[in-house]
């Protein structure tokens, strides 16, 4: 072999491990959250002797733990592990941590074999943090910073500036579907517990990947101005809406259609979602809702934030969060 075929040997045996170990490290790092080490992104929710933890592995009771945290100016918080659509899974855990020195909220999961209740209702869970009101489910008060329930049209009028603001990060494995929202109830009777026909619920996603959103879309856009790291921004809501949702209660979405934002420093306010919420499920739900005073006149229960994941394809899904501050405003 010449001395030029040897070096074109070797020059060619390099680009081919270079060439290798470039499409191994980009599918190590874009499609193998769990190699980055769970134990790394897991340490981040560690759970120390001041810490408020919250833990879920296959041998506990499903749903999951909730517990009551206080924080971000001394509020009263309810923290909700919440794998509510999840029959059993056979491998992995779920945390959640509060770390009162950073004032810091966390939520870890790796699970693996999971079997679903209701696979029709995709989700496996909603890990979450109850931030104001009743529940339909617990009714215990959290965060009296607003008097509720209230119907729509009084806490219109009464706080018609209502807006809330969450710093936060996600991450999660591309395989794993999820969205970032809050959820809002309504009842026709603010006595009664749980949700059926002639209730409500209303989620404003701020940030989804994976989720098929054709299932429930209006066709409507709506265009809601909200703050994004300190700047107004007229963000652009696909409206989503199922008359029948459930055990038959009226769901309505407000998702972004640029997909969301995975961090930030994320404001929104209540009175433009609402107002939507009023004008449109008349529109789109007629037999239930015979006009806007029908919607206005439900009682908003509770508002809550938290993350779905998972759906009825994988047995398997990784995600994490962290919440640095929230903020309701009057």
């Amino acid at each position: 072999m010449t001395l030029v075929n040897r070096r074109y040997v070797i020059i060619s045996s390099i680009l081919v491990i270079i060439i290798v170990l470039t499409i191994v490290l980009i599918f190590f790092l874009t499609n193998k959250l769990t190699l980055m080490g769970s134990r790394t992104i897991s340490n981040r929710c560690i759970c120390r002797e001041n810490y408020t933890c919250l833990t879920l592995n296959s041998s506990l009771e499903l749903p999951g733990p909730s517990t009551y945290i206080i924080a971000w100016s001394n509020n009263k918080y309810e923290i909700y592990i919440n794998m509510w659509n999840l029959a059993n899974f056979s491998k992995g855990y779920a945390k959640m941590t509060y770390n009162p020195n950073k004032g810091v909220l966390c939520f870890y999961a790796l699970l693996s074999n999971a079997v679903l209740k209701s696979p029709e209702s995709q989700v496996w869970g909603y890990p979450e943090i109850f931030l104001v009101g009743k529940s339909p489910w617990f009714k215990s008060p959290v965060n009296e910073i607003i008097n509720l329930p209230q119907r729509i049209n009084d806490l219109l009028s009464s706080y018609p500036n209502l807006g809330i603001y969450v710093n936060y990060t996600l991450i999660h494995s591309p395989s794993t579907p999820m969205d970032w929202a809050y959820d809002i109830w309504f009842l026709r009777d603010p006595n009664v517990t749980g949700v059926g026909p002639g209730d409500a619920e209303m989620m404003i996603w701020l940030y989804y990947s994976g989720y098929n959103t054709q299932w429930a879309y209006t066709g409507i856009n709506v265009n809601i101005p909200i703050y994004v790291n300190g700047t107004l921004i007229n963000e652009t809501f696909m409206v989503l809406i199922n008359c029948n949702h459930g055990a038959g209660w009226t769901y309505i979405a407000f998702v972004p259609v640029n997909g969301g934002y995975r961090n930030g420093n994320i404001g929104v306010w209540l009175a433009p979602f609402l107002n939507y919420m009023v004008t449109l499920l008349p529109q789109k739900c007629p037999s239930i809702w015979k006009s806007p005073d029908n919607v206005s006149n439900l009682w908003l229960m509770d508002i809550e934030l938290g993350s779905e994941f998972g759906n009825m394809y994988i047995n398997s899904s990784e995600i994490y969060w962290r919440i640095y501050n929230i903020s309701i405003v009057r």
